[in-house]
């Protein structure tokens, strides 16, 4: 009888252990939980396809601005028939972009007619005044020169753009993300480093 009772307590540990365990072991995680699991740990998305990511800033140096802008960004030059050219609308133009998290910045000096007497009569300026709704405008300093910033949300994402009148040439430097804060740092990083030559 204690024979009985002894392998009946001994099958009830074994299945109550085997249950346990059973709950208690880890689950296989997906590899999207993986990936934001390491972004956590690491404080940005991690490189999972073996190139290196270049890391600090980069000084864009123009001929009439300069700034400073990540290092892992690639430049895309304008292009016609697989030559690269350059703006017929613009003094200068640069853009690049970045891919985590997808990031696209645009930069432009445009030579404008005697018309535009300032900021206000440039036409980007007064389609972004009279949204207002989609387009909220704020008052900005950088390279020791006042400008107007425009910020828009839509389902896209997110645009802050920056004009400046300097001269007869109008300033644009428009950035656009789906990730605000990381919109926020690139466009600061420029307007810190901004300076017009």
């Amino acid at each position: 009888m204690k024979k009985k009772i002894a392998s009946i307590i001994l099958i009830l540990l074994i299945l109550a252990v085997g249950y346990f365990a059973f709950l208690v072991a880890p689950k296989s995680l997906s590899q999207q939980q993986k990936e934001q699991d390491l972004a956590k740990i690491l404080g940005r998305a991690p490189n999972l396809n073996g190139k290196p990511v270049r890391q600090g800033d980069v000084l864009h140096q123009g001929k009439y601005m300069s700034f400073y802008y990540p290092a892992q960004s690639v430049i895309y030059h304008q292009m016609l028939n697989g030559q690269q050219i350059d703006s017929k609308n613009s003094l200068e133009f640069f853009e690049f972009d970045m891919e985590e998290p997808r990031l696209l910045a645009v930069t432009a000096v445009i030579q404008v007619s005697s018309v535009i007497q300032g900021i206000t009569d440039f036409p980007g300026v007064r389609l972004r005044q009279s949204q207002p709704d989609m387009y909220q405008q704020s008052n900005r300093t950088a390279g020791g020169q006042n400008g107007l910033v425009f910020d828009k949300k839509d389902s896209t994402g997110y645009e802050r753009t920056a004009y400046f009148y300097i001269n007869g040439k109008i300033y644009s430097i428009s950035v656009q993300s789906a990730n605000k804060s990381k919109l926020t740092e690139i466009f600061n990083k420029i307007m810190l480093t901004l300076k017009f030559l």
